[in-house]
């Protein structure tokens, strides 16, 4: 899942910057902010530019990480719990896409799904590899009406979204 292009849609011709956390790593562009406060939660954000004064969502990709440790949980678990958790629990959770995928002999989840965030309604795509008892969860989220625009560069995110072995 690597990637050697750079970022097209409404970014520069620069490379992208690749950051790399406690085993894992992946590639953002060089105009979106970095944010490592966890201010947000035990997430790291990866914050789009604002597109102008009145943008009062920044789409963004975050990397979550959480301990599985004796809890039994492989992929099939996972995504069973996350389907169950965006149906039950997401205000006006949809479903649009949740499957199990192979790529480079690595198995990974991925669900992409719509929700309300208060005034918002928000697309989802996450991308969860599970690996030494580990959930590393990388997902991306957009205002539904400005996903299509962002989609190439969040999926370049995503794409180069790597975990250690």
């Amino acid at each position: 899942m690597s990637t050697t292009t750079g970022f097209s849609q409404k970014e520069s011709s620069a490379e992208p910057i690749e950051f790399t956390g406690k085993n894992y790593k992946l590639q953002y562009p060089a105009s979106w902010t970095l944010d490592t406060s966890k201010s947000l939660g035990p997430a790291i954000f990866f914050f789009s530019p604002l597109e102008n004064a009145d943008d009062k969502f920044r789409e963004n990709v975050n990397v979550v990480i959480q301990d599985l440790r004796g809890e039994d949980i492989n992929l099939a678990r996972y995504k069973e719990i996350t389907d169950k958790q965006v149906k039950d629990l997401a205000f006006d959770g949809e479903i649009l896409e949740s499957s199990i995928l192979r790529k480079n002999n690595q198995e990974f989840y991925r669900i992409t799904y719509l929700m309300s965030q208060g005034k918002f309604r928000v697309k989802i795509t996450s991308v969860c590899f599970i690996q030494n008892e580990k959930a590393y969860l990388s997902t991306f989220s957009a205002e539904v009406d400005k996903y299509d625009a962002y989609k190439k560069t969040a999926e370049q995110i995503l794409a180069s979204f790597k975990v250690s072995r």
